[in-house]
């Protein structure tokens, strides 16, 4: 029932009282709009090379999106090919950050997914 839900652009809290705590009435969720970045992800990383950013905030949105631009496990080297000046190392210690953060997960050592 909540598949049917979200496909259709409902989303609910899990836990109101403890993630929405103001008690405010939860509307519906536009999940289409975040299928439609995702898409717009996908095709920027399919263009050219970008260039690396210098902070560091920057740079892990960077390899997030990157990496959920891909599909499949990717590792560290690749994903360090769809920047320019971006070193293998600064890639892999900002994936495993995202890990820790929950917004990526280490299939295997050195490998990657979304």
């Amino acid at each position: 029932m909540r598949a049917e839900e979200e496909r259709g652009g409902l989303g609910r809290w899990l836990h109101p009282a403890y993630q929405h705590p103001q008690g405010t009435a939860q509307g519906a969720l536009d999940m289409k709009d975040a299928e439609a970045s995702k898409a717009a992800v996908a095709a920027l990383g399919s263009q050219a090379k970008s260039i690396f950013a210098a902070s560091l905030a920057e740079q892990a949105r960077a390899v997030r999106g990157a990496l959920v631009s891909r599909s499949g496990v990717v590792t560290a080297a690749q994903l360090a090919k769809s920047f320019q000046r971006a070193r293998v190392e600064r890639i892999e210690e900002l994936l495993q950050t995202l890990v820790l953060l929950g917004q990526a997960r280490q299939v295997e050592a050195g490998k990657y997914a979304p």
